[in-house]
């Protein structure tokens, strides 16, 4: 092959690669991965979706205690001697990273495990327990006293 050859080729692969370029230019057509995403998805961040992980697991929590507590006002337990059924609520109290005491604590109330009068932050306050509260989910039941709810999650 002589030197002129070598031009003539050397030249048609650059034209050749011009050409392609600018075909895939015109039609907008490109082969990263943004062309896996179509115009109906949404995209999130890490935050938001743990966020809107933590709002269903919060949903599902409340479904279920309630219907646990239609399934409890459906078939009375025990009678006491006063005639009325006494109920359960079964609650699964999840604690995240950066929850307080107190956050906890309108959890128990809001579901109706303990009565909001200090009993269950005294405890924890008087046994140097507050710190530490163990993160994860935690089946609780209004059966159970403020200590040992307090125990439970600090195990």
């Amino acid at each position: 092959m002589d030197k002129r050859s070598m031009r003539t080729l050397g030249i048609g692969f650059i034209s050749a690669s011009l050409l392609l370029y600018s075909a895939n230019e015109l039609t907008g057509e490109s082969a990263d991965e943004n062309t896996l995403i179509e115009e109906t998805d949404v995209i999130l961040s890490n935050e938001e979706y743990e966020t809107l992980q933590q709002e269903l697991t919060e949903w599902e929590d409340r479904a279920l205690a309630a219907e646990e507590a239609a399934a409890a006002e459906e078939t009375p337990a025990e009678e006491t001697a006063e005639g009325e059924a006494p109920a359960t609520t079964r609650f699964i109290l999840s604690i995240e990273s950066g929850m307080t005491t107190p956050d906890i604590r309108d959890l128990l109330v809001e579901y109706e495990l303990i009565e909001d009068n200090g009993e269950f932050e005294q405890y924890l306050t008087d046994n140097d327990l507050t710190d530490q509260i163990q993160i994860g989910q935690y089946d609780l039941n209004s059966s159970m006293t403020p200590q040992e709810i307090a125990e439970m999650i600090t195990q």
